[in-house]
């Protein structure tokens, strides 16, 4: 079936991507990573990490840029590889009991223009040899910014309901499809 004939592809070629840009490569360094998660081993393989991890995830952002433009203008996509969108690979062990120094995935992380504290709202794509995900919304929002939520779906639950029981919503979320 030709997809460009229903409803769920914009009809122009904008939103389109040429080819992949996420490289098998970079599901297989991942899970080299995983078994060898230790400085001596990553610094032997930084320029493979650059080539196959980074620079196809800084790339990806750099082609959500213009559809992110036209149907979510509130998100950035900075395409950047240090202090963009593409995550850093190092994790923060400092107050952790796991001590291996990398993260095992790409996380893109597209801030609203609002505030771009990692709790506001936005966008994020996770890649890893087990998983593969976008996720939207708020991740951990402050106690006020929660309160603000809850009460806005408090003041209007019959949208609320709206929203999540549309069968595309549900169906997303494995929830049951009424109606």
């Amino acid at each position: 079936m030709d997809r460009s004939a229903t409803n769920d592809v914009p009809p122009t070629d904008d939103f389109c991507m040429p080819q992949p840009v996420i490289p098998q490569e970079l599901f297989r360094f991942l899970r080299e990573l995983q078994s060898n998660n230790h400085r001596d081993w990553f610094n032997e393989n930084k320029l493979r990490y650059q080539t196959e991890v980074r620079d196809p995830a800084v790339e990806l952002v750099r082609q959500l840029d213009k559809p992110l433009a036209r149907s979510a203008p509130m998100l950035a996509a900075i395409p950047k590889s240090h202090g963009g969108s593409v995550m850093r690979i190092y994790r923060d062990t400092r107050f952790s009991k796991d001590k291996t120094p990398y993260k095992t995935n790409v996380g893109i992380s597209l801030r609203h223009q609002a505030n771009t504290n990692i709790h506001a709202p936005g966008a994020y794509i996770h890649f890893a040899p087990d998983e593969c995900f976008i996720g939207m919304g708020s991740w951990r929002p402050e106690r006020n910014v929660l309160s603000a939520i809850r009460q806005a779906i408090d003041a209007n639950p019959k949208a609320w309901v709206t929203c999540v029981i549309k069968k595309r919503f549900a169906s997303t979320l494995n929830l049951p499809v009424r109606g």
